[in-house]
């Protein structure tokens, strides 16, 4: 079941509804582009941030991010501080709820992510589906 906090932060200020993005990473995206995945997921996530009165972001943390600690411990931990500092901020959901894909893709309104499983769900949903580039952020010329 979808937490019904999440309803709460849905609601705009006027009443209406704001339109849910599920956002996620791969951990296969974020080893293969480590160079410049911080940067990304920093730059994807104040666009978030920059557009909260309309979007309610969700970000799925891929169930695998562990995996990261034993094979880049400092990576890792950046990433880790980074959701820790969303989920005080509250300006978004970060979901670690494990095997909950199918109830996101009917709450979801649109996905934005790597072009992995919860990419191709959201398409099966008929959802919108937008593929990120991860050495792409909205600072580069």
């Amino acid at each position: 079941m979808i937490p019904k906090e999440w309803d709460e932060k849905r609601k705009k200020t006027d009443g209406g509804e704001k339109k849910a993005i599920i956002y996620y990473v791969s951990v296969s995206v974020i080893f293969s582009n480590e160079d410049i995945i911080l940067k990304k997921i920093k730059s994807t996530l104040r666009i978030f941030d920059e557009n909260k009165e309309e979007i309610l972001a969700i970000w799925k943390i891929d169930p695998q991010i562990e995996a990261l600690d034993g094979i880049r411990p400092a990576l890792y931990g950046e990433i880790r501080d980074i959701i820790q500092q969303k989920k005080e901020e509250g300006n978004m959901i970060i979901d670690d709820r494990p095997d909950d894909e199918n109830e996101l893709t009917v709450y979801a309104d649109a996905y934005y992510g790597d072009g992995g499983y919860m990419g191709h769900l959201m398409s099966v949903a008929k959802k919108p589906v937008m593929i990120a580039d991860p050495k792409i952020t909205d600072d580069m010329e």
